[in-house]
């Protein structure tokens, strides 16, 4: 389902990985980002969560693409700030909620909150 890309999320992995700074092995160069938002261009005719206009969000090996896993853009969000949030949320989501099955009035101590995952 090819999408227009309106914003792409570099994170930190990617400066490393253009530095240098990560093996060849562990990060493809031409994957950069994985995470962004756009509108559907077209669907398959076996489509039938997404229509053609639809502002989504995307997770891919490069965001910088038109391919990957579609969610529904929630409206409240612009383009950018959904674009680079997608992978914390997932990450965040599972690990909270499927991992620790964290249930309604437990609590949780963030700490050292200044990555995206942190």
């Amino acid at each position: 389902m090819p999408i227009d890309v309106a914003a792409a999320a570099l994170h930190f992995r990617d400066i490393m990985a253009t530095s240098d700074l990560l093996p060849a092995l562990a990060y493809e160069r031409s994957a950069f980002g994985k995470e962004g938002s756009g509108i559907v261009r077209r669907v398959g005719m076996d489509a039938r969560e997404f229509r053609p206009g639809d502002e989504v969000v995307f997770i891919t090996s490069g965001s910088i693409t038109t391919r990957g896993q579609l969610f529904g853009k929630p409206r409240c969000l612009g383009m950018e700030e959904v674009a680079s949030v997608l992978s914390v949320y997932v990450t965040t989501y599972y690990s909270l909620i499927h991992l620790a099955r964290l249930r309604e009035g437990q609590r949780v101590l963030i700490h050292s909150g200044m990555g995206g995952v942190g």
